[in-house]
């Protein structure tokens, strides 16, 4: 678990060619995390592939509905991705 201690970052990387996507500091996470995700709706749906397969064509929506609120950085962190940087 992060202390959010320092300037460390987080980085999101493309699984297949390791190339930067996105960045953020822990300071900001820690700052705008919260107020930017602590309102959510989740609704059930189901990606319908081209015909490659790669990509989807589009999406059928159900009609399960969740809602959530409140978050903070550690929900972030507890996803199924990897953290590096110092602390």
């Amino acid at each position: 678990m992060p202390t959010w201690v320092g300037k460390p970052e987080v980085h999101l990387t493309h699984n297949d060619t390791s190339e930067l996507i996105s960045g953020w500091t822990y300071d900001h996470l820690k700052d705008h995390w919260g107020k930017k995700h602590s309102g959510v709706v989740y609704v059930e749906a189901q990606a319908v592939p081209k015909d490659n397969g790669r990509y989807p064509s589009h999406f059928v929506f159900g009609t399960r509905t969740v809602f959530g609120t409140g978050t903070s950085p550690n929900v972030f962190t507890a996803a199924d991705c990897c953290i590096e940087g110092d602390s």
